[in-house]
């Protein structure tokens, strides 16, 4: 098959042909409209038609745009001198001339701004709609017959959005029952978040999903669906994975602690290494003996508002004390979960008590970190650190704060995923700079300052070797590197990409 070239140069300049055939449509219109006129003047016709240069006008501001307005200028130019030429000295004429000259600039001015609104709002429906990473899905509320569905749910359901349009909403559910339980919910007229069931696939495979919906109009009803089969299945402290869930978590860095009525059930090594006790000492206690006084009935008032569903912060600090009688300081994540049945909570503990300094290499570490978050695999990392850099500073923190930041930026990239990780300092420089570059959603100048002070925890269970995604907040990274004396600035444009720089001194503090 033989493809015509779809550019011409001309003068050095590259043209699409596309273009070049509008500008000759444009052209031609200009011309025919100024001829019919330039006829008219000569002639004394009464009836002069300067509707005609609306013709070139319209046309060029719906491809050009701002362009356009270009063309109404010249349009009114053309027209305006006719006028001139023609109806001199007569200046009523003239003036009902430039008047109608205006017109055409303001005609095109407007068109103009209407069209880049439209653009504007058809962005902002791709982004929330087209490249959205949840399922959407329009239909009737009477005859549930689907009008529109998004590519996350194509994908997600195996049917094309032909398939699913010749589809009644109904169709998706597995069973009767769950088609019964939507119908009772869609009947109280309410809108309706967090609505449980089973859709099934086109190979005909079930899997859980979140409903949430709202009516956009009388005649349609959007509803956001939600795979969540994961969450059904890894349930971390239930009791048929609590075995699985206890081999990861001991491996974790973070402490970890489940609670039922305030009395520890589980603790992970890593709670017992920072409060120094065995593991069998904690079985059966109150959470609260193992508090600093001071900060006990602050817990007790934290968990009641948790039980009673009173909105919190997902962290809070706390100090608790060890064996030893020191006092230890910590980020407290709090997650309500169900054991045996039971309701539970569920405690992740990240150490902020101090820092234990040594000396390790970056590059293994680094290695480390992305072999144990199979970062690789998920993304195209380019490492760019000399081979022989070290830092003296506290490996666990560090490595925590590094995973946090590569588990972020594989998550917000865009598709190929692209990470850059490089360092630099010089000579006279005290700190070493690391950096993590990704090629995501980025960050919006008035969200900077506040991704350090909400926490963005995700699911433990993610966690899947020594130093695996923990989903840590960044609020807590930016702890620990404050802890060693440094600082994390943030260089971001949005849908461009985002910078986090490590800036840790070279030297130990005396």
């Amino acid at each position: 098959m033989v493809r015509m070239n779809r550019y011409v140069t001309i003068g050095g300049h590259v043209f699409s042909r596309t273009n070049l055939v509008r500008f000759w449509v444009i052209a031609s219109l200009i011309f025919s409209s100024t001829f019919i006129t330039l006829l008219a003047f000569a002639r004394n016709i009464d009836t002069i038609f300067p509707q005609l240069f609306y013709f070139p006008i319209l046309y060029g501001t719906y491809f050009y745009r701002k362009n356009g307005i270009l063309i109404g200028g010249t349009c009114a130019v053309a027209f305006q001198t006719l006028a001139y030429i023609y109806l001199y000295p007569d200046l009523t004429k003239l003036g009902l001339a430039t008047a109608q000259a205006i017109m055409f600039v303001c005609v095109s001015v407007i068109v103009a701004y209407f069209l880049d609104m439209m653009d504007t709002i058809e962005m902002r429906y791709k982004s929330i709609y087209g490249d959205s990473r949840l399922g959407i899905v329009l239909f009737d509320p009477y005859t549930f017959k689907i009008s529109l569905t998004n590519k996350q749910l194509e994908n997600t359901l195996g049917y094309s959005s032909k398939e699913l349009e010749n589809m009644i909403f109904t169709q998706l559910f597995q069973t009767r029952e769950e088609q019964n339980r939507f119908f009772e919910r869609l009947g109280s007229g309410e809108d309706t978040v967090d609505f449980e069931a089973r859709f099934v696939t086109k190979n005909h495979e079930p899997f859980w999903v979140s409903l949430s919906w709202d009516r956009v109009d009388r005649n349609s009803i959007s509803c956001l669906v939600i795979d969540i089969e994961a969450r059904k299945h890894i349930i971390p402290a239930s009791e048929d994975r609590l075995d699985q869930y206890k081999q990861i978590t001991e491996i974790s860095p973070l402490g970890i602690i489940i609670l039922q009525n305030n009395i520890i059930t589980y603790t992970n090594r890593a709670f017992c290494t920072f409060s120094e006790h065995d593991a069998d000492f904690f079985i059966g206690k109150n959470i609260i003996t193992t508090l600093y006084p001071d900060d006990q009935d602050k817990f007790l008032e934290f968990v009641t508002r948790l039980q009673t569903r009173i909105p919190l912060p997902d962290m809070a600090e706390f100090r608790f004390l060890s064996q030893s009688g020191k006092i230890k300081r910590a980020n407290v994540f709090f997650t309500p979960i169900e054991q045996n049945g039971k309701p539970a909570l569920l405690i992740h503990l990240v150490n902020i008590s101090g820092v234990n300094y040594s000396i390790f290499s970056v590059p293994d570490l680094m290695k480390i970190i992305i072999d144990e978050g199979d970062y690789a695999a998920k993304a195209n990392i380019t490492v760019e650190i000399p081979p022989d850099l070290t830092f003296d500073a506290d490996k666990k923190k560090i490595a925590l704060v590094i995973d946090t930041l590569l588990f972020n930026a594989v998550k917000y990239s865009h598709t190929p995923r692209k990470i850059w990780i490089s360092y630099s300092s010089g000579e006279n420089d005290p700190q070493c700079h690391l950096s993590i570059r990704d090629n995501g959603i980025g960050i919006t100048a008035g969200k900077l300052d506040e991704i350090f002070t909400a926490p963005q925890t995700t699911s433990m269970v993610q966690m899947t070797g020594k130093y695996g995604s923990t989903g840590m907040s960044l609020s807590v990274s930016k702890n620990y590197i404050q802890m060693h004396g440094g600082y994390i600035n943030v260089d971001s444009t949005v849908n461009i990409g985002t910078t986090f720089t490590l800036n840790i001194p070279k030297k130990r503090p005396v």
